[in-house]
């Protein structure tokens, strides 16, 4: 075993042991989230045999929208970041999933025998031609990202990164402390899953593959209303204003 194992060690159980505070640190922001994110989970209770493409990549959006969570709990903001991006993608391949069922929508064969993803810019057009709101909802969502900690950068790298005169570099596994900053990436994932699933829903309303279950609209109403309100209140935060001035 390398003499550098055991950190892993160590950084789990840190990490573990943020997970069980983040409820506590973070209050109504994390139980959004994370009602969001059991939400996203279970909102539908019945599929035709006909989604499987949508089912395979819906279990993509939940699995990386979980795993945000989970990064944005133990303090790895890119990573969440990362992971949002994945569920933004798998999303707009899931829905193409609701109204194209052939295996050839999706994957081709090439002359070597393996399999190949057929162009996904076909399914990105699809979904801006039917479904432009939503459509524009994701791609500026993406774009943040993809603008920001999709990239390595100087901006980013200083939430893992200090330095002092007396005490030299500091190179910490975990990003600095920052409660704004996983406020809005906990209200970003409330926010992010409210729109993906109102797409689902909207998209399955004309191709009826899904069935939702009977108190789907309530509970997102529910949500939606306290989002908006965490959303006010960050944007009384002075770091929001000065950005916006």
């Amino acid at each position: 075993m390398s003499d550098q194992t055991p950190f892993l060690y160590e950084f789990s159980a840190e990490e573990h042991e943020m997970l069980l505070r983040a409820e506590k640190e973070y209050g109504d922001y994390w139980k959004n989230a994370m009602e969001y994110n059991g939400l996203l989970n279970n909102f539908f209770r019945e599929v035709k045999s006909d989604a499987m493409f949508f089912v395979m990549f819906m279990s993509q959006v939940r699995k990386q929208h979980t795993l945000a969570l989970l990064s944005i709990a133990r303090r790895h903001h890119i990573q969440a970041q990362m992971d949002f991006r994945q569920t933004i993608e798998a999303t707009a391949l899931a829905v193409y999933g609701l109204a194209h069922y052939e295996r050839e929508d999706f994957v081709t064969n090439d002359p070597n025998g393996t399999i190949t993803d057929t162009d996904p810019s076909k399914k990105y057009r699809w979904l801006n031609e039917n479904f432009k709101s939503h459509s524009d909802f994701l791609k500026n969502q993406k774009r943040v990202i993809n603008n920001g900690p999709a990239h390595s950068s100087t901006t980013y790298a200083f939430l893992n990164f200090d330095f002092k005169k007396e005490t030299g570099f500091k190179t910490p596994f975990f990003d600095k402390e920052d409660r704004f900053l996983t406020q809005m990436d906990l209200w970003f994932a409330g926010n992010l899953a409210m729109g993906i699933m109102d797409l689902m829903a909207v998209v399955n309303s004309k191709y009826d593959l899904i069935t939702l279950i009977p108190d789907f609209v309530q509970q997102q109403e529910k949500l939606e209303q306290e989002n908006h309100r965490l959303k006010a209140e960050l944007g009384q935060n002075d770091r929001i204003k000065k950005w916006m001035t």
